[in-house]
């Protein structure tokens, strides 16, 4: 993570969702709305903003954040069990067909920005994944916020590093999302709809 500064522009792959999900100053509820474990974004976490929009075959369906993962089922303790959960995809891709999968995937575009409240953005805790840990352990069933799966890496700008303390630090400001109330959430909002 030693690019991952705010300001700079990094490359990332997997699951993104959208800036509604993300609520700085309310991080156990952005931990089970987007199924992390409870602490998962206790040391901190940053706020990453995609760049440019993905085409159809850099993202896969993946529903809303109850299919940890975007797999069908509660999330296994093994990992090799875990990855045998159908994802989403292909229960489309199966039930619908190649025409059905494009036909959602455009829907989903269609609904996706890079600026605005439906921006896609992606959440990175500083609390790094642990492969000594099972799945459902660290990413229980969330509360069922958009998700997609971002099949190879995109441009993000970091726009936000959130401390434990919760002290957010944007490019040009910082301010305290424990402390500062509605005024800093209300700031921090409207940068990241715009950065």
């Amino acid at each position: 993570m030693a690019d991952v500064k705010v300001g700079n522009i990094v490359e990332f792959g997997g699951n993104v969702t959208t800036l509604l999900s993300i609520k700085p100053g309310a991080e156990r509820d952005m931990e089970k709305a987007l199924g992390y474990a409870e602490g998962r974004l206790s040391k901190g976490y940053f706020v990453l903003l995609l760049r440019q929009l993905p085409a159809h075959d850099d993202f896969k369906l993946a529903g809303y954040s109850y299919f940890s993962g975007g797999r069908i089922g509660k999330p296994r303790m093994v990992a090799e069990k875990d990855t045998l959960r159908e994802h989403l995809q292909e229960k489309v891709l199966r039930e619908h067909g190649l025409d059905g999968v494009l036909h959602r995937k455009r829907i989903a575009r269609e609904g996706m920005s890079v600026t605005g409240r439906h921006r896609i953005a992606k959440v990175l805790p500083v609390i790094r994944h642990d492969s000594s840990k099972p799945p459902a352990q660290q990413y229980p069933v969330g509360g069922g916020v958009p998700q997609f799966e971002l099949t190879r890496p995109r441009k993000f700008l970091v726009a936000l590093e959130v401390t434990a303390d919760g002290t957010a630090i944007a490019r040009d400001f910082e301010v305290n999302v424990k402390t500062g109330g509605y005024e800093a959430r209300r700031r921090l909002r409207v940068y990241m709809e715009n950065a």
